[in-house]
């Protein structure tokens, strides 16, 4: 499989990718962290990737956050050449909010949700040991409220977003709101969640 690949498509083709991604029309997917947690291929039927254990005849269909973004968006989380700067062209929660801050190569924040565009906060590594006390999310922006005030809980409450989140039993493919990315952590540190757009052409 070519690596790299980036889809022209439309904000109304993230958008309709976003609604099926939540539809009983899509497979479950369920929430894994680590490879294989799929987004590797945009032309692909769904964001999940497709594994069995040795032995096993079971396929497993997993992804993470930023392979439903990478999937709805139209382009492979791994751009070897687009995003070679950072991470080694690995595209996730943090290295997308570091070239906006940097290059801006790829990516860009925007100033208010619009349909078909990503909301995103990034890592924390609140007690300085290195590991990561939250994970990054994104998910898909499918609808927004007339108004806008990133101040106002009722605001985010309204805006409307599809995500792959740790939702276990269930599927992690589903509808959520712009809350998921508003105020604080469990922590109490500022989540600083932004909306941003990717720039990259096919």
């Amino acid at each position: 499989m070519t690596r790299g690949v980036v889809l022209a498509l439309t904000d109304e083709q993230r958008v309709a990718r976003a609604v099926y991604l939540a539809s009983k029309q899509c497979p479950d997917i369920y929430y894994r962290l680590e490879y294989p947690n799929g987004g590797t291929d945009p032309a692909a039927k769904d964001p999940g990737a497709r594994w069995s254990k040795p032995g096993s005849t079971f396929v497993n269909v997993t992804a993470d956050c930023i392979a439903g973004a990478a999937w709805c968006g139209g382009w492979d989380r791994y751009q070897p050449i687009r995003f070679a700067h950072l991470y080694d062209g690995s595209i996730n929660c943090d290295s997308m909010r570091f070239d906006i801050e940097g290059p801006g190569k790829c990516f860009e924040r925007i100033d208010r949700p619009e349909p078909g565009c990503m909301v995103v906060y990034g890592s924390v590594d609140a007690n300085g040991d290195g590991h990561r006390d939250r994970v990054g999310h994104i998910g898909t922006v499918v609808a927004v409220p007339l108004e806008w005030d990133p101040k106002e809980y009722d605001c985010w409450k309204r805006v409307k977003v599809v995500d792959i989140a740790a939702r276990t039993p269930q599927r992690a493919n589903q509808y959520t709101t712009g809350l998921t990315w508003f105020g604080y952590d469990r922590d109490g540190v500022p989540k600083d969640s932004w909306f941003v757009r990717s720039i990259m052409q096919p």
